[in-house]
């Protein structure tokens, strides 16, 4: 749509000037300091053709503009403008034009209060508003705390029952109730869940192994990698299908006891063990939580602790109980030339099969040396020998004894 100036500049180009104009506007008229030329007016929203003088006595580069009113516009094309445009000559009611001085005035305030929000809002005052708020949070949670958890008890007819506090000042005693509940609730997370990890050993008819074998999942069974195209992936051990074969039941009582917490290590756990070799899953909660340490107590196991070895790699894990643990395994990262999970189970089915009465004095015999797989290993080797010259020695006997029972026939 064209503008006004636009409509009436077209409008003028299409009417022809009268010769009244024309010839009030000769070159021989014009003056050596002025000029005199056509223009329009547009004034009060009616428009209108006069004549402007340009002065150019005082500045030659800024003219001044004085109007002069010796002509008007056609009706025709004042009417076309209203027409398109239309009137702006009546004045408004003066009860909307109050109204929309009073609008003004709302707009202006509203304009002041966003202004002084914003300020407030600032950053000189954001880092204020921000202390005030976190301390008033802060303060407000302490109230709570110290109200509800500091106030005494109260019995059947609500009646506050006396404890060891009950004699002290409000402000004292208080305080000490509530950090007394406190610290009740950071013993009970950092403890196992239950005294009996384990239910009780089971009794004849059935067969309960005379040995419980406690391994870590992470590190000793699996390795976590993480990469950005796939995320969290377990990677299996080599020869891990084999050991827990060799180690299963009626071998020993399998427990598997991880560091994991049950949300993440509990699918995990499944999916390692699909046939159900594993007689129980033990998982974060139910360790020991000792300077940042994950614990394992074997003596919530509910089992005796001359029948149980544990096998991690972890030292922490096993500082309750470390002659109950074979030390210095190392940590699988992922190495797929790994083998030592064969060798491991070599080990613990020798001690299954010796029927020992305490397992830890053959573990603090291999425990003593620097890496006790690598003496098992060279124990196995000799033993290996031996069994090669024993049985060597007796196929010679029996040849001996072969030939001279022939000799003595003839």
């Amino acid at each position: 749509m064209l503008s006004k100036s636009a409509f009436l500049s077209r409008a003028l180009l299409l009417r022809p000037i009268n010769t009244s104009v024309n010839q009030a506007f000769k070159l021989n008229t014009l003056s050596k300091n002025s000029k005199s030329l056509p223009y329009l007016i547009i004034n009060s929203q009616k428009i209108h053709t006069g004549k402007f003088l340009l002065n150019t006595t005082n500045n030659k580069d800024t003219p001044k503009i004085i109007s002069s009113t010796n002509s008007s516009m056609s009706e025709e094309l004042q009417n076309i403008m209203n027409k398109k445009f239309g009137s702006s000559n009546e004045e408004q009611p003066p009860q909307q034009q109050q109204q929309k001085i009073d609008e003004d005035s709302g707009n202006d305030k509203k304009d002041e209060k966003r202004s002084k929000l914003a300020d407030i809002f600032s950053r000189e005052h954001a880092w204020k508003f921000s202390l005030s708020f976190f301390t008033a949070l802060f303060g407000g949670g302490l109230i709570y705390v110290l109200v509800s958890w500091g106030s005494p008890k109260n019995d059947e007819n609500n009646n506050p029952i006396k404890d060891e506090y009950s004699d002290l000042p409000f402000y004292v005693q208080y305080p000490k109730r509530a950090f007394k509940l406190v610290k009740e609730q950071y013993e009970a997370i950092k403890d196992p869940s239950t005294d009996k990890l384990l239910p009780d050993p089971i009794q004849p008819p059935y067969y309960q192994p005379p040995y419980t074998l406690v391994i870590e999942m992470s590190g000793i069974l699996l390795h976590p990698e993480w990469t950005f195209n796939t995320g969290w992936r377990y990677k299996k051990r080599p020869g891990m299908d084999y050991f827990i074969e060799q180690i299963k039941y009626p071998t020993f009582e399998l427990v598997l006891f991880t560091r994991e917490p049950f949300l993440s290590g509990a699918p995990i756990a499944a999916s390692l063990d699909p046939e159900q070799k594993i007689h129980f899953k033990l998982f974060r909660e139910s360790t020991k939580f000792k300077d940042n340490s994950y614990v394992k107590d074997l003596s919530y196991l509910n089992r005796d602790l001359s029948k149980i070895i544990l096998i991690d790699w972890d030292e922490k894990a096993y500082e309750s109980q470390p002659r109950n643990a074979l030390h210095r395994l190392k940590k699988w990262e992922g190495d797929e030339t790994d083998a030592d999970l064969i060798h491991l189970a070599s080990f613990l089915k020798m001690i299954a099969t010796s029927g020992v009465a305490d397992v830890r004095d053959v573990l603090d015999y291999y425990n003593k040396e620097i890496d006790p797989m690598d003496a098992f290993k060279m124990n196995q080797v000799k033993l290996a020998e031996a069994e090669a010259d024993r049985q060597k020695q007796e196929a010679e006997s029996k040849q001996k004894k072969t030939g001279f029972s022939l000799f003595s026939r003839r």
